[in-house]
């Protein structure tokens, strides 16, 4: 799964030990050449909550169960157990951290995909 670097991502290092980690976007940006051509070992790590929602995969009962959880798409807070964390449910990926903890969600560290996220360029951020 990969996930948008100028954001939060929230894991588990093993069972219980919480981790939050914070990329820098820019350093990313300069460096897709060298992403794009480095051979080395991705680590899945116990997915708690992101945002950026590309390069995944989910099982079917994984995709039954984000379903539930998502939709339909309200109004409602979504907090992040443990980190102290609320968020207004206004896109996807804000939806889907609801469901995450209670899913067998992981990423792999470094990501197995990357964007540049550039929200001036989106089709998708729309103007604010």
């Amino acid at each position: 799964m990969g996930v948008n670097f100028d954001a939060f991502l929230w894991l588990e290092v093993v069972e219980g030990v919480r981790c939050k980690l914070q990329f820098e976007q820019d350093d990313l940006r300069a460096r897709v050449a060298e992403f794009r051509d480095r051979a080395g070992l991705n680590v899945p790590l116990r997915l708690r909550h992101s945002f950026g929602v590309m390069a995944y995969t989910v099982s079917p009962l994984g995709a039954r169960n984000l379903m539930k959880i998502c939709l339909p798409l309200s109004n409602q807070l979504i907090g992040f157990p443990g980190y102290g964390v609320v968020i207004e449910n206004n896109t996807i990926d804000a939806a889907m951290n609801a469901a995450y903890p209670s899913l067998k969600a992981f990423v792999c560290i470094p990501p197995l995909a990357i964007s540049e996220n550039r929200h001036e360029s989106s089709t998708i951020q729309g103007a604010k």
